[in-house]
């Protein structure tokens, strides 16, 4: 497999699967990356795998605009464009710089209005502490994207989790307080950071 990925070979949906549950995400960075002639939303997907193994540099590199230029006149240009500034956001959101990440969110949104820089602007409001503001860009992106869900629901406790690990103790609680009370059940997994005087 690690042959395949060197060369560039096209790899099964099963190899795919079994290299995801390894978390071998930057090797699927690799995969992704050396097959961008085939698709260029393996770029997105390219840097979201190495965002997921802490190559946050080489997600950005990945995602420069001298690199995505040449897709510029495609039909669906503006959709790619926001999905690549939106993975930029999360770069700079993954390396603690919350206003260089939301400027990336809201030109993504400018060019074509999808759930996902909306996701991305809730974890930041969110990592700042304005909690409702927030979850209000949060109740955005399920309004954009009613179909997916499930997928969105997914994105935002993934954000919640990554959020609520680096955040100081007292805006941990406000965090958990605030979307356990709103669902119990859904934002379960934040029980253990509300006080210990709050109702069961």
């Amino acid at each position: 497999m690690i042959f395949k990925i060197n060369d560039g070979t096209p790899l099964s949906p099963e190899e795919i699967d079994f290299i995801l549950e390894k978390n071998a995400y930057e090797l699927l960075g690799e995969y992704y990356e050396k097959n961008i002639a085939i698709d260029k939303w393996h770029i997105v997907k390219a840097a979201s795998y190495y965002r997921k193994a802490g190559l946050i540099d080489k997600a950005l590199s990945l995602t420069s605009v001298e690199k995505c230029n040449q897709f510029t006149k495609d039909k669906d240009a503006n959709r790619f464009l926001a999905a690549i500034l939106t993975n930029k956001g999360a770069c700079f959101r993954d390396k603690g710089n919350l206003d260089e990440a939301e400027k990336y969110a809201r030109d993504a949104i400018k060019n074509h209005s999808s759930f996902y820089p909306y996701n991305l602007l809730g974890a930041i409001y969110i990592e700042r502490g304005k909690i409702k503001e927030g979850d209000d860009y949060f109740q955005k992106a399920e309004c954009l994207g009613a179909i997916k869900k499930e997928n969105i629901l997914k994105q935002q406790i993934s954000f919640l989790k990554l959020v609520v690990e680096k955040a100081p103790k007292e805006l941990k609680v406000k965090i958990a307080e605030y979307f356990y009370t709103k669902d119990s059940v859904q934002y379960s997994f934040l029980r253990p950071h509300i006080r210990q005087s709050y109702p069961h």
